[in-house]
């Protein structure tokens, strides 16, 4: 598989959400982890991405 090397601001909202996901997965900090400018659109995304996946694995565990 190819991966592309990107900078962070080219991501999309859906790209950002994956990265949280990520985070929480590693049991990283939502606020330590997330690497956008509070207040923006990939900030919101990675936060919302982090929070979903935080709470699949409460489930789980």
């Amino acid at each position: 598989m190819h991966h592309q090397i990107k900078p962070l601001t080219s991501l999309t909202a859906a790209e950002a959400a994956d990265l949280g996901a990520c985070a929480a997965e590693r049991g990283d900090s939502v606020k330590d982890a997330n690497p956008f400018a509070q207040g923006t659109v990939l900030h919101i995304a990675f936060i919302q991405g982090f929070d979903h996946r935080a709470e699949e694995l409460e489930v789980v565990a």
